[in-house]
């Protein structure tokens, strides 16, 4: 009985996946960057989340036509998974969740990827989310709006 209660867990869980895609063109009074995210969101229960198979890049350059990069990341590791926080209790970001520090060991920096709960429900519509970026190659940071939308 609980092995079958189990599988079946298991299988509704992956029934509540879809994918993840988050884009996002930038400026700021330093940097010009890019930043592209791709993953599987799995629905876990209520309010908690999963993120796999993720796919991230990053450029930071000095110039708009990115002649001179500042910085780059490249992080994808198919067995690399990542769950939301779950005591997230911003001031800002209400009703939001927090995935926090993502590829930590495999970029020179801090990346927390926010997105709006009501939206992690809806497919083929787009939303805005926001990554954080802090401390990105030792020195710069900001937060980054995205274009994001699950398939």
């Amino acid at each position: 009985m609980k092995r079958s209660l189990a599988l079946l867990l298991l299988i509704t869980s992956f029934a509540h996946a879809s994918s993840l895609v988050c884009i996002s063109n930038f400026s700021d009074d330093f940097l010009y960057g890019e930043i592209s995210l791709e993953a599987e969101l799995t629905a876990l229960e209520q309010n908690s989340f999963e993120l796999s198979t993720i796919k991230l890049d990053y450029k930071l350059s000095m110039d708009e036509t990115f002649d001179d990069i500042w910085g780059e990341g490249h992080a994808y590791k198919p067995n690399y998974t990542i769950k939301n926080k779950l005591n997230y209790n911003p001031r800002v970001y209400t009703n939001h969740v927090k995935f926090e520090d993502l590829y930590s060991r495999e970029i020179f920096g801090f990346l927390d990827l926010i997105l709006p709960n009501k939206s992690l429900s809806q497919k083929d519509e787009v939303f805005t989310g926001f990554m954080i970026m802090t401390a990105m190659e030792d020195h710069w940071g900001s937060t980054v709006q995205l274009e994001c939308r699950l398939k």
